[in-house]
């Protein structure tokens, strides 16, 4: 999951080149980073962190989604 952003921006820029006829892109994301392996039982079980897949926390997604919009459309970017 830590390698997503390198991925994401590499993506992002095919699209911009138009190199090749990519649709979209998906992220695993969460309120939080990481993986948690589920237990009920385990007293220190972290409600915010996924159980399933390991994924990016929620403040990444978020600058990775702002900058793929500034990026394809550079007319809608903030000055």
């Amino acid at each position: 999951f830590t390698k997503q952003q390198t991925a994401f921006f590499s993506i992002i820029e095919q699209i911009k080149e138009q190199k090749y006829p990519l649709l979209g892109v998906m992220l695993e994301s969460f309120l939080k980073a990481g993986r948690y392996p589920f237990n009920y039982e385990d007293p220190n079980f972290v409600e915010d962190i996924s159980i399933t897949d390991p994924c990016i926390d929620w403040e990444t997604t978020e600058k990775l989604i702002l900058w793929a919009h500034s990026t394809l459309n550079p007319s809608c970017a903030k000055n």
